[in-house]
Formats: C-alpha cells, structure tokens, sequence
C-alpha cells in the first residue's frame, strides 16, 4: 500500500464525512470538483483524492484534515502544569525541536510522516499549533503501531482437542502532546477501558520527550476546582452543558454518588436532587468525578452533543467521548 493510500485510509477512519465535505467546498465552483458522493468510500476515493490529483486542492489540506480527526476527541486528556516559570518559558517551539532532533533540526526531520514501525513508537509530527493566534504553542504527535489477536468466538471440538479462531488485528495508536503557552502541558491518548494500556501511553509520551522535559518537572493540574465551578454555575449555562453523573467526597472522605434515572437524562432536572449535591458542595465537599454533556451549538462548536467525564479515573484526567473539532 503506498503512502497516499494510507493516508485516505486514515481519513476513511478519523474522519467524518461532514469534514471532508467541508473542505471540498473550499475548492467549490472549480472544475471537476465534486461536494456530494453517494457514501464516504466515494467521498474519499473520489472526490476529494481527485481533487488533490488535480491540485483543486492543496494535498496539505489532506493532511490538515486528519490531524484534525485523529488529534482532536476520542481521548483520555491529561493536564500537567510546570512547576517552575523559568523552565515553562524556556519550552519554546525552536528550542524543544532542537532538543528532540539535534542536527536534524528544523529541515531534516522529515515531518510529518504517517509510516509505522512494526510494534514501536515512532514521531509522527511536530509543528506549531496555530502560529497567528498561539505562537508559542506546539504539538508533538507520535504514531504507535500494535498488533493484537483477537478471539473470534469461533470454535470447534475435534476428539478431546478444543480449536478456538483468533484473528490478528493490526493497530494504529495516536499520542499527542500538546504545549498551551505558557504552562500548561496536555497528553492526549486513545479512548481505552484499560487503565495499564492508558498509563502506558502516558509514560511512551513521557519517553519520548525526555530530551527536553521530563514528568518531575510538572505536576498533575487537579479539575476538582474546575468541576465544581461547573455545577456551582449551571444555572448560568443551561444551554452549554448538562450532567450525567457525578461524586463527592467529604472532609470524612465518605462518598455519595448522583446519577440520574436513565443514562441520558438530566441530573438536575429534579429539584432535590440539585439541592443535595449543591448542599455538599457548600459544606466544603469535594467533586471527585463529574460526567456532562456539552450541547451542540448554534455556531457549530460543538457539532453535535459531546459527553466528557472529568476525573474519571484520575484528579487530572478528562475523557472525550466522541470525535470533535480542534
């Protein structure tokens, strides 16, 4: 398979068609540049890699478009804050690529590339995350390569022997670092129910940036004052956000635990229900996990409905549970 096909394979599964349409209708009105397709197949194949053939299109935008998919929902977020200004400051686009690829540093890295390596973690990207509105910003993205087997649920006897069927699955992972100037630190990993194979991640990403920066210099950034800052004012925000689920925890450490009747309903739709968890609250209760869902909006952002979990597993942690916009 070569490189351009991967490439609309990864946008086959990163991204929506809704997306790819968007940016079809950049080059609308230019000849031999088809919007509608009648399924995403044709979307990809068709439209939009004709398009790039025949330079309707920049085949940048092509690459654009997946790291909008794959970096962007779907995702265990980890926030860490610098534990020192000075060093925050020093974290510059410049001096970071110099640090992570020495000689190589800026024209020979190579980048970006969407090559695997058979089970192994390679560096996929490295760029500024928007140069007009956040130049201090940067994105570092590495490719994980995984392979997997699988039961089937297939099997059969034969005397005393039992054959169950495995299939081998071929795996791509996504990590993601991202530096929000000036001192905020995000590691962004697949969606997964495995908490070791989450935390796995986690310390790949950490490896993989030792050359400039290492975990002893942050500290997890605790959501707690965050979570409670969104009940507290969520009468202020009804069309933004409503919850699912949430738990306290007392000076005691006893823990309560609200969640509403059917899994997509209101927590706060009955009255009491509101007045307990903000009664704890007032009594200096702490919020160690809340579940809401952010409404979709007039103005697109986001798309649909989005449900996100804030300190589901960790004080740091927040789960997207969907693709969305950057």
């Amino acid at each position: 398979m070569s490189a351009n096909d991967d490439l609309y394979e990864l946008i086959d599964r990163f991204c929506t068609a809704s997306e790819i349409a968007d940016v079809l209708r950049e080059a609308k009105g230019t000849e031999g540049v088809r919007i509608t397709a009648e399924n995403k197949n044709d979307l990809i194949q068709r439209n939009l890699r004709t398009a790039i053939e025949q330079h309707a299109i920049a085949s940048s935008r092509a690459y654009d478009l997946l790291r909008d998919g794959e970096e962007n929902g779907d995702q265990h977020v980890f926030y860490f804050r610098s534990r020192a200004k000075r060093f925050a400051d020093s974290l510059t686009f410049d001096t970071v690529g110099k640090a992570l690829f020495k000689n190589k540093w800026p024209d020979g890295t190579g980048l970006p590339t969407i090559t695997l390596h058979p089970q192994d973690y390679v560096i996929s990207d490295y760029r500024q995350w928007n140069p007009s509105k956040k130049p201090k910003d940067w994105v570092f993205k590495v490719y994980g390569q995984e392979v997997r087997e699988h039961y089937t649920g297939n099997s059969r006897e034969e005397g005393t022997a039992v054959w169950k069927q495995f299939e081998r699955l071929e795996l791509r992972h996504v990590l993601i670092a991202r530096w929000n100037a000036p001192n905020l630190l995000e590691f962004r990993v697949p969606r997964e129910d495995g908490k070791t194979r989450i935390l796995g991640w986690v310390e790949t990403l950490w490896k993989m940036l030792a050359p400039v920066l290492t975990s002893s210099h942050f500290e997890p950034w605790d959501l707690s004052h965050a979570r409670r800052r969104l009940i507290e004012e969520e009468e202020q925000h009804t069309k933004l956000y409503r919850f699912q689920n949430t738990q306290l925890e007392d000076s005691n450490h006893a823990r309560a635990s609200f969640e509403p009747y059917t899994p997509d309903a209101n927590l706060f739709t009955a009255v009491e229900m509101k007045d307990a968890i903000q009664g704890l609250l007032r009594a200096n209760s702490a919020c160690t996990r809340l579940a809401l869902t952010w409404l979709k909006g007039n103005d697109g952002v986001p798309s649909r409905d989005l449900r996100t979990y804030l300190g589901k597993s960790c004080s740091n942690e927040m789960v997207v549970a969907g693709q969305c916009k950057p």
